[in-house]
């Protein structure tokens, strides 16, 4: 049989109620607290993240705003230094042009003093991009010399009259051509003879192709009895067919009412070039 120990039952309900006290006096409050202090510690966690995002968009804003002001003076460099590149090519070109108007100046009138002391009456600067067919291109023709090695040129089927000796060469050999072509780089070109040289072999009639009638202009006042012709585009071929076809029915008839006639030889002129010339 149990037997109840009324000290055992206080002890037990001292207990209790001790547990009891402490939920409510010390445990809740403890609980409480902690929570608190999470709460302020999620606060502050958040808080700083928000810290650190604002931080990172700053250093980012900072880092953009750095790098284009780099970029603006890295521009505004370059636009100073070529300002001053500019400025400086201006002036060395201004300065270039004078010291050449004033070296051309001097050569003309030096040039013109050796000419008068020579016996010259008047002395002209020819407005020429360059000295053609005078002694100080013998260097050009040497390098020409050397590109015609390389190039085929066959026996002409015609006579070709040279600019540089007013006639065909002899023997028409490309050996001969070559030195020929080489030879009118530095010489005078002798149109005038080589006109009269083709008229006296019988040739009335020339034919200028390339563009330009300065050839045609020129015929006309050497030999005013020849006939002289363009060829520049497709109206002035038209033009020369239209020609022939007249003159070669002009010379049919002219044949059959007299007696047979000896068809005129045609010379063919190169249009003047960088240099001028015929061939």
């Amino acid at each position: 049989m149990i037997e109840i120990n009324f000290t055992l039952i206080i002890q037990i309900i001292n207990f209790l109620a001790l547990i009891y006290i402490l939920n409510i006096v010390l445990y809740k409050p403890i609980l409480k607290v902690l929570e608190e202090r999470d709460q302020r510690i999620d606060g502050q966690q958040a808080d700083a993240k928000k810290v650190v995002e604002d931080c990172q968009a700053l250093m980012v804003d900072y880092n953009q705003k750095l790098y284009n002001a780099k970029v603006e003076a890295m521009n505004a460099k370059n636009a100073a230094r070529n300002e001053a590149s500019e400025q400086a090519n201006g002036i060395i070109n201004d300065a270039r042009k004078k010291a050449e108007e004033t070296i051309s100046q001097m050569q003309e009138q030096m040039a013109s003093e050796i000419a008068m002391a020579r016996g010259a009456r008047r002395v002209i600067r020819l407005n020429v991009s360059g000295p053609f067919h005078s002694s100080l291109l013998r260097q050009a023709g040497a390098r020409l010399q050397d590109e015609l090695d390389h190039v085929r040129i066959s026996r002409p089927r015609v006579p070709v009259y040279a600019n540089v000796t007013a006639g065909p060469p002899a023997d028409p050999v490309p050996r001969a051509i070559r030195a020929l072509l080489v030879q009118q780089v530095a010489s005078p070109v002798l149109w005038e003879q080589t006109m009269v040289n083709m008229a006296r072999a019988g040739i009335d009639t020339f034919i200028e192709i390339g563009p330009g009638k300065t050839l045609t202009s020129l015929v006309k006042k050497t030999l005013p009895q020849a006939a002289a012709m363009n060829v520049e585009d497709l109206a002035s071929l038209e033009a020369l067919r239209a020609a022939v076809s007249r003159a070669r029915a002009d010379r049919v008839a002219a044949a059959s009412a007299l007696a047979p006639a000896s068809v005129a030889s045609v010379a063919v002129t190169a249009g003047a070039g960088a240099g001028g010339g015929t061939w």
